[in-house]
């Protein structure tokens, strides 16, 4: 017995259906794709002109967009490289950045109401050094950041208005796994010291909840042996930070190499 036309028609359902999801997935990745691609040369383009101002090289790795269930990106590994005669002391590494974003309440306030779930740094690596004549890496970073500022513009002084804030929500913003080396090169041999493991987590930014703090490092030991909590006062419209309970915890160790870097 042949099948009949409905019948034929109800088995080549499936298959029609998978063959436009797979159609709408490819498109998705390849508009996807794209997207990462424009953003990445853009974001590079951005970094050569900071890199320029800062007399180093400032590199971005890759940047991955995703749009459902929340938007956001990643971006992999972001460096800034030494100025010259600093010899290979990159001051700054990070292997990854993430970002995401609730989808519905952006686009139904046209970017007005911004609820951040989360802003993550994992794998970051600073390295602060002090050089024979007493300056360090950051402060000649931050000289050269001001002497190649671009001239103010001189504008009317405009009313100030009182800041608000209340459309910006984040629910979380972490530093994870973060590493810290201090290098003096300032005697006759170098000294080198490590902060390790340093985590920072910082929840609730937002009018009318208290900000949860919490910071914990191993201080020039692979062990940790400092905590910090810092909880507040219910935030304001400008989210002002007053402090409400504050604990700080820190094992006995000598602190005398921090000293110069102070």
């Amino acid at each position: 017995m042949t099948a009949t036309a409905p019948a034929r028609r109800a088995r080549r359902w499936p298959w029609i259906l998978l063959i436009v999801v797979v159609i709408l997935v490819g498109a998705g990745w390849f508009a996807l794709s794209r997207l990462d691609a424009f953003l990445l040369a853009t974001a590079r383009k951005e970094a050569d002109v900071y890199a320029q101002r800062l007399g180093r090289t400032i590199g971005i790795g890759g940047i991955s967009t995703r749009l459902f269930p929340s938007v956001g990106a990643t971006v992999n590994d972001v460096s800034v490289g030494p100025a010259e005669g600093e010899g290979d002391h990159a001051p700054l590494s990070i292997d990854r950045l993430e970002v995401d974003v609730e989808a519905r309440p952006l686009i139904t306030s046209r970017g007005k109401d911004l609820r951040v779930q989360r802003a993550e740094a994992r794998g970051v690596e600073a390295k602060l050094v002090r050089f024979a004549d007493g300056t360090t890496n950051l402060s000649r970073l931050l000289e050269r950041f001001e002497e190649t500022a671009p001239p103010e513009e001189e504008t009317a002084p405009a009313e100030e208005q009182p800041m608000d804030l209340s459309d910006v929500h984040l629910a979380r913003a972490a530093l994870e796994d973060a590493r810290i080396t201090l290098v003096d090169l300032s005697g006759q041999e170098p000294q080198r010291w490590t902060i390790h493991d340093l985590d920072l987590e910082v929840k609730d930014v937002e009018v009318g909840k208290r900000v949860d703090l919490r910071l914990s490092a191993g201080v020039l030991s692979e062990q940790k042996n400092l905590t910090f909590a810092l909880l507040t006062s219910p935030l304001g419209k400008a989210l002002e930070v007053i402090p409400e309970n504050v604990e700080l915890k820190l094992e006995p160790l000598e602190l005398a190499p921090l000293a110069p870097f102070l």
